[in-house]
């Protein structure tokens, strides 16, 4: 395992303080699935994280409304992951207040490392190889012949 560099420090902080930022604005989090949850967990979010996957988008709305005013959609930054924000949005209009700036900023930070999925971000925070490093090793090693 190698030492943390000062651009993965640096990044790291980063997420953190935008995650401070809106556990204080916010009363939960909108995640696709069990993994999405697990790493916001592990950068310290205490509030309320609702799942999205494998559930009926108005029913979904239909809780998430009844115990939230003040919501942040953390759902993949992919092209399923925007369809799923996109239907959110139109089910939770009127009935929740929706942070949209902050699934921007988290999207524009956790983008610009090439990562378009929120479980993406835990190998960015730890030390060491990651999968995507292990990807382009093995690229590496087969394009030698």
């Amino acid at each position: 395992m190698g030492e943390l560099s000062d651009e993965d420090y640096f990044f790291r902080e980063k997420i953190r303080n935008l995650l401070e930022k809106m556990e204080r604005d916010c009363d939960a989090f909108v995640v696709e699935g069990k993994n999405d949850e697990i790493a916001l967990k592990a950068l310290g979010v205490s509030k309320r994280i609702f799942k999205v996957s494998k559930r009926e988008i108005s029913e979904f709305c239909d809780t998430v409304s009844h115990c939230s005013d003040n919501v942040v959609i953390l759902v993949d930054f992919d092209k399923a992951g925007k369809e799923i924000n996109k239907e959110l949005l139109e089910n939770l209009k009127g009935d929740v207040n929706v942070l949209s700036s902050y699934r921007k900023q988290f999207g524009i930070l956790l983008t610009s490392r090439d990562r378009f999925c929120i479980e993406d971000i835990n190998p960015l925070l730890n030390k060491g190889f990651d999968k995507f490093d292990e990807v382009k090793l093995s690229r590496l090693y087969s394009n030698l012949g």
